[in-house]
């Protein structure tokens, strides 16, 4: 799975909660290339890229985390 420059954070960001799985879909799909974007991802955007809710979960909660301590 290969990061585009600038997205390396977004990988590291889900393999720290064994979602990595799901880059690609996050970052081409929703257009998901700084942190801030999340602020415009919903959780039926989440279900679309086939996430289920504790995944959701998961992800919304470690993204606020990391806004929240930069």
């Amino acid at each position: 799975m290969q990061s585009e420059e600038g997205t390396e954070w977004l990988l590291e960001l889900l393999m720290e909660v064994q979602l990595q799985q799901y880059f690609l879909r996050i970052r081409d799909d929703l257009n998901v290339t700084r942190l801030s974007h999340f602020d415009y991802v919903k959780n039926e955007d989440l279900e679309k890229i086939g996430m289920g809710r504790p995944g959701e979960t998961v992800c919304v909660f470690v993204c606020v985390c990391k806004f929240l301590l930069c």
